[in-house]
């Protein structure tokens, strides 16, 4: 394949963008062979400015900003996302595949490693004849192009009169064709001014987009880290509102609420709070610093001013926004077990020994049901009588049930919350396995064969070496004598 120049890789570009802004080419897996065709067909650009599908590719991945575009959140403008995937068959070479679609639209047909099963070939498109009245316009010209092809490759030379400080042209003043992104449906005007380089937002970069992972709606790693300071500065504005951006397995609030840990929770504020600092750091100085573990380190620094003392190191941080940026939830593994026990069981440990002493006594009985009526009638009635003097029989003894059950995050005792406490407590149903052991040491048969066997024994060890130990001199002495 002849290497393109930045004029053809713009043209290319120009009229894929075009034809993919056509609704008529949407919706569709197509290879860049029969994009190509589909170009030549309705469009009938010049012959000396027709391309294949290698030339399509080529241009493309020389085209950084539309690479960028497809490998972050996909949306090319305001109106059109792109897609684009390969697959290689076996014992042949890779085929790549395009998908255009409207801003709010994702590829249709089937996912993961078998969308090349839906490629479109477009025959039906082709075949149709189209005359003069029918072809498809550009929305650009081609003098327009080389017009400013022309201005952008220029090679950039100081007059010989500019003195330094004077206005003119500087290194910056021009910008390659290939890393400009010219939406398609904007004509390109011969007298279109200079762009600069550093006018391109650091928030537009491929570095920023894969840092801080924009989803969704957001065309920018700015809009990004504005989603998720909001997300984080909601979970900490109630006092639960942090399980909103928890990921436990999977597991209910009420579940959550029952399994956390002290520690826990508190590792999991501490993680918002310092998150939500450097996040604000970041949107604050990124664009100029340009580096991450710089914001993190500020962070340490603001954190430290307040009491956030979980952790000294950015490293550390950065690892927590790695586990965060990708679903915004902060990811906490739950053990159930004796040393993380619901609140209620954590801070009634009195209650704790009776419920398992319960569980002990009852074992070949033991059921979820049986442990939960011993609760009611026997554990919470206690923690009543104890916290607030009431019977069961009193008027407010349902009141004061629920007051107390709410300083543990709960409303009542249900089968379900029983069933976690036993297995908490370390009760788990399992296949009975029925073990014994027989003691047969004073069996008649084998004392007497115990007896035999010490006769032999005797007999055997007048036969073996005998082992005695002697001083240094003895030794000589006998090894002397020999």
């Amino acid at each position: 394949m002849v290497k393109l120049t930045n004029d053809q890789i713009k043209f290319i570009i120009k009229t894929f963008l075009d034809a993919a802004h056509n609704v008529k080419f949407q919706e569709h897996w197509m290879t860049p062979d029969t994009w190509a065709k589909l170009i030549d067909h309705f469009y009938k650009p010049p012959l000396d400015r027709r391309f294949n599908g290698e030339d399509l590719v080529y241009a493309v991945g020389r085209t950084k900003w539309l690479v960028d575009a497809i490998e972050t959140t996909n949306y090319v403008d305001e109106t059109l996302r792109l897609f684009r995937n390969n697959h290689r068959w076996k014992n042949s070479p890779v085929i790549w595949g395009f998908y255009a679609c409207s801003k709010d639209g994702m590829p249709k047909g089937r996912t993961g490693s078998n969308w090349h099963l839906d490629i479109y070939n477009a025959n039906e498109l082709l075949e149709g004849k189209i005359t003069k009245s029918k072809t498809l316009k550009f929305s650009f010209s081609t003098k327009e192009l080389e017009d400013k092809e022309e201005v952008h490759t220029r090679k950039k030379m100081k007059p010989q009169n500019q003195e330094k400080g004077m206005p003119g042209l500087n290194e910056t003043t021009a910008t390659p064709l290939v890393d400009l992104q010219i939406p398609s449906n904007t004509m390109v005007s011969s007298s279109a001014v200079h762009l600069n380089v550093s006018s391109i937002s650091y928030w537009h970069s491929s570095e920023a987009k894969k840092l801080f992972h924009p989803k969704g709606n957001e065309l920018s790693a700015l809009d990004a880290v504005n989603n998720q300071i909001e997300l984080l500065l909601r979970a900490s504005s109630s006092p639960n509102g942090y399980f909103g951006v928890m990921d436990c397995g999977g597991r209910t609030t009420e579940e959550i609420i029952e399994e956390i840990s002290d520690h826990q929770r508190w590792m999991v504020q501490q993680k918002i709070s310092i998150l939500t600092l450097a996040l604000t750091v970041a949107k604050k100085k990124m664009e100029e610093l340009k580096n991450w573990d710089a914001c993190c380190e500020e962070a340490l620094r603001e954190g430290a001013l307040i009491g956030l003392q979980s952790t000294k190191n950015s490293r550390t941080i950065r690892n927590w926004y790695q586990d965060f940026r990708k679903e915004r939830k902060i990811k906490v593994n739950l053990l159930p077990g004796k040393h993380n026990l619901p609140p209620f069981l954590q801070q009634n440990q009195d209650l704790t020994i009776a419920l398992k002493e319960f569980g002990r006594e009852h074992l070949h009985e033991l059921s979820v049901e049986l442990f939960l009526v011993h609760i009611h009638d026997v554990i919470l009635p206690k923690l009543v009588k104890d916290t607030t003097n009431a019977d069961p029989t009193d008027e407010r003894y349902k009141s004061d049930l629920v007051a107390l059950l709410g300083r543990y995050g709960l409303s009542s005792v249900s089968l379900s919350t029983a069933c976690r406490w036993m297995k908490c407590l370390g009760f788990k149903f399992q296949v009975r396995k029925k073990c014994y052991y027989v003691d047969g040491h004073e069996k008649p048969a084998t004392v007497e064969y115990r007896k035999q066997f010490i006769q032999r024994y005797l007999t055997y060890e007048r036969l073996a070496h005998r082992w005695i130990q002697v001083t240094k001199e003895e030794s000589i002495e006998y090894e002397k004598k020999g």
